[in-house]
């Protein structure tokens, strides 16, 4: 594996849900991951006897859907992440938390882990996909006392909504 030294920031992965594997491959390449309202992309870069070795980096919801849906390549989301940089998280066997964490300017990647120019995804978007990816599949924060209000604005333009997603 390359070396990489990068800098630590906090960074508690703990606390992150795993959404959707995005490609699968003999197992996850690519893995949608959600902290609260972020999104985080898991890919799969490097691996030695003892360590697999995954960069992973904030996207943004549209971003997101540009490169489900073919507009934008994986090399796009992670030059332009909100960040500018990501993060490298060395894992020893299967699961539990990762040995090392280190932060990296994008600038820095290593160029034999940067995707291709042509990284358009180009496998099956499948209906668990679709659900995370559906311009509806976002939620808003409303304060308490807003609530009725915004839902029967909601309402009168005629948009789909539960009580739940606010």
């Amino acid at each position: 594996m390359n070396r990489i030294e990068g800098f630590a920031l906090p960074f508690d992965i703990t606390k992150m849900n795993r959404l959707v594997d995005l490609i699968y491959e003999n197992g996850p390449l690519l893995s949608l991951y959600q902290s609260a309202d972020d999104y985080y992309l898991f890919c799969w870069t490097d691996c030695d006897g003892d360590n697999n070795r995954w960069m992973i980096f904030r996207v943004g919801f549209e971003s997101l859907r540009s490169y489900i849906y073919g507009k934008q390549t994986l090399l796009d989301l992670l030059t332009n992440n909100p960040d500018g940089f990501v993060r490298f998280a060395d894992y020893c066997g299967k699961g539990g938390f990762p040995t090392t964490t280190q932060s990296l300017p994008t600038k820095d990647i290593p160029t034999d882990y940067l995707p291709e120019e042509d990284s358009y995804f180009s496998f099956e978007i499948t209906d668990e996909i679709r659900k995370i990816v559906s311009p509806n599949s976002f939620k808003i924060f409303v304060p308490e006392k807003e609530k009725s209000f915004f839902l029967s604005l909601v309402e009168k333009l005629g948009w789909k909504s539960t009580a739940a997603a606010f």
